[in-house]
């Protein structure tokens, strides 16, 4: 092989488009593939989304019904009638409208790796260029997702629809009352997503930490961030069905040194009395060589420097107490 300049883009819907930095041509083949189209009256999707060939991806995408949970029969049938509830697909199945009124009849449809799933913003990525090796941050959810026609905005400002938004100096519309509840189209619900308290997806090796060799394209390991949780249900359908852990959904923010990758427990990582943590484990295996406890959950992305001949780790925490917390090697 050669060396050759690329650049590497992760994202929300769980994958690593991987582009050449001079030319922008895809590394590997980016397929134009048909998706399910939106029912919105007056909105037109676009007929194909790129999906990546490699490498492949670190959440999870869409719900299809082999996602679903199948310890039983009888399981496989209560997550099969829950999914169906909503519009299922692979990837990039558009919101449905709430009321119901559009082709295909659902009120809902799966958004999946979910509203705050795939990298987000307190997640991301970490590069070797060594090795040419990246190191990603996710999750992986399920939420549900419609759109409704909300009444009219208690903001002021200018509109040229239906009178909803007003100057300040203008009077409101005669008989306007400023709506009360929700606002907005979108809504999510991971719970939704449940029978007796035990996801309708199958545990999968997905969110956590992955690591992609990119000279190959290939994942070289994955690790759940937070440990994996014990699953418990008091649902007669799980009574004698033995329930493997779940992955532990944190958020990790990602940095790599020569031989390591360091990060934090992040939001929503591990069950619910874990302490915060902050790991370190070997970047060629995935394998934990160290943790230390630490005051908070972190929310940014780790940073190091040297002062004095020591070296210091800096990140912020922000689930309780929000801070700087510096560490220093002995």
């Amino acid at each position: 092989g050669r060396p050759r300049k690329i650049l590497a883009q992760t994202t929300k819907q769980g994958w690593v488009y991987v582009l050449d930095r001079v030319t922008g041509e895809p590394v590997w083949p980016i397929v134009e593939t048909p998706v399910l189209q939106s029912e919105v009256p007056g909105e037109k999707s676009w007929p194909t989304q790129p999906i990546p060939s490699r490498p492949a991806p670190y959440s999870q995408q869409g719900l299809v019904e082999s996602d679903l949970i199948d310890y039983t029969p009888a399981i496989k049938d209560s997550a099969l009638k829950l999914a169906k509830r909503c519009r299922m697909g692979p990837y990039f199945i558009p919101a449905a409208l709430a009321d119901g009124t559009g082709k295909s009849g659902f009120k809902c449809a799966w958004y999946a790796p979910g509203a705050g799933g795939g990298v987000n913003i307190d997640g991301g990525t970490a590069a070797d260029p060594e090795t040419g090796r990246i190191y990603v941050g996710a999750i992986s959810g399920l939420s549900t997702i419609q759109v409704q026609k909300d009444p009219c905005s208690e903001l002021r400002y200018s509109s040229i629809h239906d009178s909803c938004g007003l100057l300040g100096a203008l009077p409101p519309p005669p008989g306007y009352q400023p709506p009360s509840g929700r606002i907005g189209g979108f809504e999510a619900r991971g719970s939704f997503a449940q029978i007796g308290a035990v996801s309708i997806l199958k545990p999968k090796p997905l969110g956590g930490i992955t690591a992609y060799d990119l000279n190959t394209g290939d994942k070289i390991w994955w690790s759940s961030n937070g440990g994996m949780i014990p699953v418990k249900s008091d649902s007669p359908l799980f009574a004698e069905v033995p329930l493997p852990p779940a992955p532990g959904r944190g958020m990790a923010q990602v940095m790599t040194t020569k031989t390591l990758v360091i990060y934090g427990t992040g939001r929503s990582g591990g069950p619910p009395d874990a302490k915060p943590m902050l790991y370190a484990v070997d970047k060629a295996t995935g394998k934990q060589v160290g943790a230390v406890e630490i005051p908070s959950r972190t929310t940014a992305v780790p940073m190091t420097f040297m002062h004095q001949g020591k070296q210091y780790i800096v990140f912020a925490t922000g689930a309780g107490e929000t801070s700087l917390v510096a560490l220093r090697l002995p």
